[in-house]
């Protein structure tokens, strides 16, 4: 069907400047979903890291060991520093991955000895 009077030019323009808006606001729904989705795993990750290096700092303590927090100044990463709380020196830096790791370990070790115990 032709409708007579409207120029075919003028409506492609019209279909790709509503095509282009469409495309233009997926894009942005695309990015905000994918930047909300990274916000909700990094505040899982630093959770977990916090919880997990509660659970350390709760098993180390009867060896006159503190674990603390730091951001490292040439990667920008956090990392934690096992102190000794005697001498106020830091014994070990550890990657948070490895910190996660090693409290899940260490929590398995605790349960092969209450296991055995009882």
């Amino acid at each position: 069907m032709k409708i007579q009077g409207v120029d075919a030019s003028v409506l492609n323009q019209i279909q790709e400047r509503t095509q282009k808006a469409k495309v233009q606001e997926a894009e942005k729904t695309r990015i905000d979903t994918e930047n909300e989705r990274r916000r909700r795993q990094e505040f899982s990750y630093h959770q977990s890291l916090e919880s997990s290096v509660r659970q350390l700092n709760q098993m180390v303590e009867t060896f006159n060991i503190q674990l603390r927090f730091k951001i490292d100044r040439e990667s920008g990463e956090i990392v934690v520093l096992v102190i000794d709380k005697a001498k106020d020196k830091i014994i070990r830096r550890i990657p948070p991955d490895k910190i996660i790791n090693l409290a899940a370990q260490m929590q398995h070790m605790v349960g092969l000895l209450v296991d055995e115990l009882i």
